[in-house]
């Protein structure tokens, strides 16, 4: 891969499994014991949890995406019993970037319902699936 981006931009690397896990961007992958996996967010060692401050000038429409974002990756990639871990360190960071608690539930609610469609719409397409074959 390296030999393909030439411009010296990008690096790839290569990384071995440690402890039946490798970090992937921002997930790190597990495998378990019956051969299944996990999948949880990772943070590098270096990640500093800044995001846009709500106190910043950035025009307050982009404010509400910070908060959705986290909890739209959370909800996506850990599995429930990761969830309640993940969601303590979003509020807990967001917080931190001035973020008033009430926006933060309602960005949270609002993450959770686009799943609860996201999968009630993957159902009914499988369904509609099987009434075709």
């Amino acid at each position: 891969m390296n030999s393909i981006e030439n411009t010296g931009n990008i690096k790839f690397r290569h990384e071995e499994e440690t402890n039946k896990s490798i970090a992937f961007f921002d997930i790190k992958i597990h495998h378990k014991e019956d051969g299944s996996i996990k999948i949880q967010i990772y943070r590098r060692p270096t990640h500093t949890d800044q995001y846009l401050l709500r106190s910043s000038e950035h025009p307050t429409a982009h404010k509400p995406s910070v908060v959705r974002t986290l909890y739209d990756r959370s909800s996506v990639i850990t599995d429930e019993a990761d969830r309640k871990e993940e969601d303590t360190h979003i509020k807990h960071v967001l917080t931190h970037c001035q973020y008033p608690r009430w926006a933060i539930e309602k960005r949270k609610q609002q993450a959770r319902k686009t799943k609860n469609k996201r999968a009630q719409k993957k159902g009914q397409t499988q369904q509609k699936r099987k009434t075709q074959e």
